[in-house]
């Protein structure tokens, strides 16, 4: 694993430096300045990510097994979003403050974004799980 991401942080930086040098940026405003993005995988190190993209597709992220999973997932994020949208007072207090300029969809997006996996079980259950 160790060697895979040296692989790919290398590949990246190498792969920057030559864009960089090949559109003349020699500091940070011509970097800014540049019309194109600079930062770029060098094609040996592209053709690695893509195939590691390609592996964990097929075989972590829409493998069968766990497919139930997936969707119990995304039931519960459905769910504790509906939460908040019908008892937005039952936001944290900064995001109810947020929710005043804010449309309150993209404030709940953003706080359920936020949350990691052990939080967002713990306010499940304290919300949604309660009813259930």
């Amino acid at each position: 694993m160790r060697n895979l991401i040296d692989r790919l942080v290398s590949g990246l930086i190498e792969g920057t430096l030559t864009t960089a040098a090949a559109a003349r940026a020699g500091d940070a405003e011509q970097v800014r300045l540049c019309p194109r993005r600079l930062a770029a995988l060098e094609p040996e190190t592209a053709a690695l990510s893509s195939a590691l993209k390609n592996f964990l597709r097929q075989n972590v992220y829409f493998c069968a097994e766990l497919a139930e999973e997936r969707d119990r997932a995304a039931r519960m994020i459905g769910e504790l979003f509906e939460f908040y949208l019908r008892r937005p007072e039952s936001l944290p207090a900064a995001y109810q403050v947020q929710a005043e300029n804010t449309p309150l969809h993209r404030v709940i997006c953003d706080y359920i974004a936020g949350m990691t996996d052990g939080y967002f079980r713990r306010i499940y259950e304290r919300t949604v799980g309660m009813g259930k």
